[in-house]
């Protein structure tokens, strides 16, 4: 076999190979997350920022982002975003977000399994921020 045919017949499946891993641990990254649960939270003395410590349900994997999907200024929902690099990688992994609400929001809320939403922490009649057990 000349040297020609066996590069071709290396490169092109190795090429092919890499290119599939590359695309699985990128789309990962772009998977929702609907088994994340607060963990804990604090709230600036004005009630403004309200900064959230997270966890996940599963054994495997890890939150690299989260975003208010919410069109309502009364309330926010939140989804999280799996770590890039496969099911346990922890590729730009974090486990803290700081949340800006609205003057007039009143409820936060994590997706959950069936498509749904759960709320997670809601004002009380002072403007204090509870966690909902």
């Amino acid at each position: 076999m000349d040297t020609k045919k066996l590069i071709k017949y290396i490169a092109i499946p190795l090429c092919v190979f890499v290119a599939v891993v590359i695309f699985y641990m990128v789309t990962t990254g772009l998977t929702r997350r609907a088994d994340v649960f607060l963990w804990d939270y604090s709230v600036t003395e004005f009630s403004d920022v309200v900064t959230i410590q997270i966890g996940v349900g599963s054994s495997m994997g890890y939150v690299r982002d989260m975003k208010n999907v919410s069109a309502d200024s009364g309330k926010m929902e939140l989804e999280f975003y799996s770590a890039f690099g496969g099911l346990n990688s922890s590729w730009g992994a974090t486990d803290v977000f700081v949340l800006r609400p609205d003057k007039e929001c009143k409820e936060i809320f994590f997706r959950s399994y069936d498509n749904g939403w759960r709320l997670v922490l809601e004002r009380d009649a002072d403007g204090n921020w509870t966690k909902v057990q």
